[in-house]
């Protein structure tokens, strides 16, 4: 066996052997690669069986899993070759299974998908204390394809097993424990000792190993009762909380078919619902969207960003200021208005109340909270997170660009002015750009004569801070504020026309798959500030975005419901948890039905896409998708606005709303129109292109 395989075979005395898994590059991954030398290994393993076997990674991680990069390639090649594939694995994980000595597989820092699979085909796991473990597929579109819906719930129960397949959350080391599966903690330096311990109780018969092996191998002892309402309470579960594509429900579907089967027929249950999910668009949206998380999180800030200066004390600045001494940034925060002064401190120790107390003191040690703007003069550069009045933002940069050296920049953090009408007045108006936030999404707006320096700069602050960089067009609303509140406005006159906003937030949030419904959304945000933003769109950009003339959000505000910050605005809240008022009435049997309803809100989101394409707000449609998906929460098995477009298919959308015959200017859609003739002079197959860079 060549030493540079990603598994190696190695005689630890005594008559025990190890599986080494210890991959040329980063992390271990079950790739094709490993896959065939695993099989090598496990072929002289079974011809030559040992005393006992450990199985350990000489990395940091155990095993991340499958290689995510072979999956699309593979769901798209020929099927015959993705069902070798999985029998491949089946078979594998079945070898060591029935291997004729004990297996203890020794687990440390991340044991994912197929890594915690291949784990639970071993009789034993010990884990070092900062072991997660956990089985993430229907987070990428899949369920557990390398036998985890058949073994997971043989070995630690179904409604647990439900909650690691369902959540994709990994489990901490002490939960393992708890719930079962592993067998014991201890550090990491630990861990290859605590191995052979465990073994050599297990080969010596101290342990019985092999009484663990039929419950593995035969059907759930569980009566089928209790299954049925464990399986119902999940579905139940399922309903509730936002949609996230068919994945879930797929996998309760799995386990509740192969529970009462024996192993074969499990694992064959198993992969035909894996199948079933390989050719859908959610799943290839779902494995892209983490692909693209993980480039970006492997881009690094080409030098380290060590202090921030901020001018604004609110909501938006404190929250500037926690992400930054979060990462151990110096901050300098000064806030213009004496009595929000006054608060501000402590304010800010409300936020850290629940923090450690070596935390709030870190907190404070790193934060200087200014008197006056002239302790900003030697800052390299400065961001404003003031109110939304261009008057007040001119201004201060007036003010500051007098203050500061020349090269020092001025960082707009506006969520819906442009970036140009705050410049106007500026000696060097090329000093000026924008950083909108939005979730882990940073919208930047640099000015073509900015030194590139100066743009690396801002791109490393936002990287530093743990945010998306992604270069946007300068304009009202930018690109995420922009499709948003397209589709805001929808909903606004929706719940003017007497739709409830409830019934619309849960047809958003559990059939579409928002986080947050819209009108939840509008109470986080702030209903003064969303009707200031709207007003702003509407007289730069058009009436697509004018509210309806009996305006839901100055009714609340004039009742004093301003938001959730206020305690109540289109949902009450008590212990921040929201209510719906009792007072609304939605008479579903005028109510236009659901896909009506979804249409009308989403139409006008997808007209502002296409427009923003056509004029180059952002540079592709693939980049749109993904500020959306970040920046905005649009579900990612549905890819983004364009992407959503294109499965949806372009024609069709059209003529369905086109037969609602809705009379608001919103609803006329010329930039989808345009993208269709566009389309078909091409010649396209499919009409809609906009997931076409």
């Amino acid at each position: 066996m060549n030493h540079t395989d990603p598994v190696q075979l190695v005689a630890l005395g005594q008559g025990y052997q190890a599986l080494v898994f210890d991959a040329p590059g980063a992390a271990n991954l079950l790739d094709r690669l490993t896959l065939a030398t695993l099989s090598s290994c496990l072929h002289r393993l079974s011809s030559q069986p040992p005393s006992g076997l450990l199985l350990f990674s000489k990395k940091t991680h155990f095993i991340l899993g499958a290689d995510i990069k072979e999956f699309l390639p593979a769901f798209a090649g020929p099927h015959h070759q993705l069902v070798s594939w999985l029998e491949q694995a089946r078979i594998l994980f079945n070898q060591l299974e029935d291997l004729p000595c004990p297996t203890v597989a020794l687990l440390q820092g991340h044991v994912l998908g197929g890594g915690t699979e291949l784990a639970l085909a071993c009789d034993y796991r010990m884990a070092s204390q900062d072991t997660l473990m956990g089985l993430p597929e229907t987070r990428l579109g899949i369920l557990p394809g390398f036998g985890g819906c058949v073994r997971l719930p043989r070995l630690i129960g179904l409604d647990p097993a439900l909650a690691w397949i369902l959540e994709g959350t990994p489990r901490p080391a002490a939960q393992l424990l708890a719930e079962g599966a592993v067998d014991g903690i201890c550090a990491t330096t630990d861990l290859q000792q605590a191995g052979l311990t465990l073994l050599t109780r297990a080969s010596t018969g101290e342990l019985d190993w092999r009484a663990r092996r039929p419950a593995r191998l035969q059907p759930l002892a569980l009566p089928v009762s209790e299954q049925q309402l464990t399986l119902q309470l999940a579905r139940q579960r399922l309903a509730s909380a936002p949609a996230q594509g068919e994945a879930p429900a797929r996998a309760i579907a799995a386990l509740a078919a192969s529970l009462n089967q024996p192993r074969a027929a499990a694992q064959q249950t198993e992969q035909h619902h894996f199948l079933q999910l390989c050719p859908r668009p959610q799943t290839r949206h779902l494995i892209g969207h983490f692909l693209s998380l993980q480039a970006k999180q492997r881009q690094r800030p080409t030098r380290n960003v060590s202090s921030l200066s901020l001018v604004g004390g609110g909501l938006m600045g404190q929250d500037l200021a926690d992400w930054a001494l979060e990462r151990g940034l110096q901050v300098r925060l000064y806030e213009a208005d004496t009595a929000r002064r006054a608060t501000l401190a402590e304010s800010l120790a409300q936020r850290w109340q629940s923090l450690p107390a070596a935390g709030q003191a870190a907190r404070w040690q790193h934060l200087q909270l200014l008197e006056r703007p002239e302790q900003l003069a030697d800052s390299p550069w400065v961001l404003e997170a003031i109110d939304e009045e261009l008057a007040a933002k001119q201004a201060l940069w007036q003010t500051l660009e007098s203050l500061l050296p020349e090269p020092a920049l001025l960082v707009s953090t506006t969520s819906s002015l442009g970036i140009a009408p705050q410049a106007r007045g500026l000696r060097h108006p090329e000093r000026l750009a924008g950083m909108h936030f939005s979730q882990s999404l940073v919208e930047l707006v640099l000015p073509a004569a900015m030194a590139a320096a100066q743009r690396q700069q801002l791109v490393d602050l936002a990287r530093q801070l743990g945010k998306v960089p992604l270069q946007v067009a300068d304009g009202p609303g930018f690109l995420v504020n922009r499709l948003r509140f397209a589709y805001l406005a929808a909903f606004l006159e929706l719940v003017a026309r007497g739709i409830s906003p409830y019934r619309l937030d849960a047809l958003m949030t559990r059939q579409f798959g928002w986080p947050q419904g819209p009108a939840r959304l509008l109470d986080e945000m702030g209903l003064a500030n969303a009707r200031q933003i709207l007003c702003q769109l509407t007289s730069q950009l058009s009436d697509r975005f004018a509210r309806p003339a009996t305006d839901p959000l100055s009714t609340h505000l004039q009742a004093g419901r301003g938001g959730r910050h206020q305690g109540a605005g289109f949902y009450r809240y008590a212990h921040g948890q929201p209510i719906p008022d009792p007072a609304w009435r939605d008479d579903t049997l005028k109510a236009p039905p659901d896909d009506s309803l979804t249409l009308q809100l989403l139409l006008p989101l997808l007209e502002e896409a296409a427009l923003c394409l056509e004029e180059k707000v952002v540079a592709s449609a693939a980049e749109l998708d993904e500020a959306m998906r970040l920046g905005a929460g649009f579900p990612a098995f549905r890819g983004g606005p364009c992407a959503y477009l294109d499965d949806y298919g372009l024609a069709r959308l059209l003529d369905e709303v086109d037969a609602l015959a809705l009379p608001h200017p919103r609803y006329r859609h010329p930039a989808l129109s345009r993208r269709l003739a566009l389309a078909e002079s091409r010649g396209y197959p499919e009409v809609s292109s906009c997931n076409r860079p």
